[in-house]
């Protein structure tokens, strides 16, 4: 959730957009939880004081760049989803590799299924 919507219960576009920045790292991390290792009241926090996810070392800095224009603190300087679509499209279009998977960290991101599976014992 982005600060406004945590801290102060704003919902917008802005707001979205934040969240879909968070849902493309949930999507280049191959589903991993976001904020890994981070308990709620850490990422609040970690989020207020300006903290934002690094860039997977499998994504590309295009991807994350965009990643990034969308947790921008002020909800006004952030990408309208116009824009993430058109920065997508060139992206996309390009020649280069969005995802490098060969470069893909599992230990990086936290195991849901781990957790899963001990809860079923």
């Amino acid at each position: 959730m982005s600060p406004e919507a945590l801290f102060d219960n704003i919902y917008s576009t802005q707001s979205d957009v934040w969240a879909y920045g968070v849902l493309l790292w949930e999507i280049v991390t191959l589903g991993s939880s976001p904020y890994p290792g981070m308990s709620a009241k850490q990422v609040m926090e970690a989020v207020t004081e300006g903290y934002r996810m690094p860039q997977p070392p499998h994504c590309s800095l295009g991807m994350y760049i965009i990643m990034l224009s969308c947790w921008e603190e002020v909800p006004s300087s952030r990408s309208t989803f116009k824009d993430i679509v058109n920065s997508l499209d060139i992206l996309l279009a390009s020649d280069s590799d969005v995802l490098t998977l060969g470069k893909f960290e599992e230990k990086l991101y936290e195991d849901i299924d781990k957790y899963n599976a001990e809860e079923k014992c």
